[in-house]
């Protein structure tokens, strides 16, 4: 924004942006809603003070959300879990549903824990119920998505040796050759340190790691 106001104005301007605002501002709506009310909302985990069921539920082998923000996603998700305690006439609104969320939960919670997070997003997706996994550091590190943007990336060492670390996420359309080097060995740049940053000449290093003061 300060670079399209600069191309129009022809001047320039310091950005001050701290983490705390950026925090703040992220509350949004919330913060609204509680200068309207005068009301502190309370902790409710990973769950929604609206929509229900929107939250997150054990599986086999693992966690999934589900995210039921409409009337249609509720009917839809009725005919993938097959729960005849959901067959309420209140529960097709969603006041009936917050009302009882704390039954709707649960149950789910016990539905979902029967089969894998992988065969229920299939099932979910095909219903077109909003839906997502719980990611493990492999399981999100191993997606395709991930793999396709080049975000996993070999790391190579001096030893020979190599590993795989996270990539840049920055993907530039012109200037956008991407590589990757290993961080130092131990006391691999002293010398040029020595040299370039604090002046000392070969010799000086050289007594300073004899008496034991560099590596």
């Amino acid at each position: 924004a300060a670079l399209v106001e600069r191309d129009r104005s022809g001047v320039g301007q310091h950005i001050d942006i701290s983490m705390l605002d950026v925090q703040i501002s992220l509350l949004n709506y919330m913060a609204t809603m509680y200068f309207l009310s005068g009301d502190d909302p309370h902790p409710i985990g990973n769950s929604h003070f609206v929509h229900v069921p929107y939250n997150s539920y054990p599986t086999a082998d693992g966690h999934l959300v589900i995210c039921v923000i409409t009337d249609n996603f509720w009917q839809n998700l009725k005919q993938v879990v097959n729960c005849p305690g959901f067959d309420k006439p209140e529960y097709d609104g969603q006041p009936g549903r917050l009302a009882d969320k704390a039954y709707i939960d649960s149950t789910l919670a016990d539905i979902f824990k029967q089969d894998t997070t992988d065969n229920w997003l299939t099932k979910l997706n095909e219903k077109r119920i909003p839906a997502a996994p719980v990611n493990t550091f492999s399981r999100a590190l191993a997606d395709e998505q991930v793999q396709y943007r080049n975000m996993v990336v070999e790391l190579g060492h001096p030893s020979g040796k190599s590993t795989k670390g996270p990539g840049c996420p920055i993907k530039l359309s012109r200037t956008n050759e991407e590589s990757y080097k290993p961080a130092p060995l131990l006391g691999e740049n002293t010398d040029e340190l020595m040299r370039e940053v604090l002046g000392y000449d070969e010799a000086s290093t050289a007594e300073l790691k004899a008496s034991g003061v560099i590596g």
